[in-house]
C-alpha cells in the first residue's frame, strides 16, 4: 500500500498549487516540490540520490515512455497538457514537469504518480536491487 504524506510550510497558493510542500513516499525519503509559476514548471529536485550513469539511462527511457501514446491514458502523460524531463545533477536525478494548458493539479498529479512508478516498477523491477540497497536505504532481506 502507498501512502502519501503532505507537510506544508508556510504555504501560499498559486493557481489552486501549494507551495513549498514536502512529501514521504515509500522509503522514508523527503521530496521537496518546487513550483515556479513564471515557468510554468512543477520539480523535484532529488527524487534519486546517487545514482550511476547506467541507471540514468534506463531511468530517462522511463520518463520518455510516459509519453507514448500506447502507453495508458491512467498512466500517459498527454504532450498537449505537460511535459516531463528528467535531469542528472552530480549523480541526483530530478523530475520537472512543465505545464502547458494552466492546469497543474493535472500534472502535479502525474508528477507524483511517476515518482511513484519509479519506486514500484522501475526500481524494484529493474536491475538495482544494490542500488536500493546503497542509496535508499531499502532492507538487504527485503530489497
Amino acid at each position: 500500500m502507498m501512502v502519501t504524506q503532505v507537510a506544508c510550510r508556510s504555504c501560499h497558493t498559486i493557481e489552486d498549487v501549494q507551495l513549498p510542500l514536502a512529501t514521504t513516499m515509500l522509503v522514508k525519503r523527503l521530496f521537496e516540490l518546487q513550483v515556479d509559476p513564471v515557468q510554468k514548471t512543477i520539480s523535484l529536485p532529488r527524487v534519486l540520490p546517487g545514482v550511476p550513469a547506467e541507471l540514468y539511462t534506463d531511468f530517462k527511457e522511463f520518463v520518455r515512455e510516459h509519453h507514448a501514446a500506447n502507453l495508458p491514458l491512467h498512466r500517459r502523460i498527454e504532450t498537449t497538457k505537460a511535459r516531463l524531463r528528467c535531469a542528472n545533477h552530480r549523480g541526483h536525478v530530478s523530475l520537472t514537469i512543465t505545464v502547458k494548458d494552466g492546469d497543474y493539479e493535472y500534472a502535479l498529479q502525474r508528477l507524483i504518480h511517476l515518482v511513484h512508478e519509479t519506486f514500484l516498477i522501475f526500481l524494484a523491477n529493474g536491475a538495482y536491487r544494490d542500488y536500493r540497497i546503497a542509496q535508499l536505504g531499502v532492507d538487504p532481506d527485503w530489497g
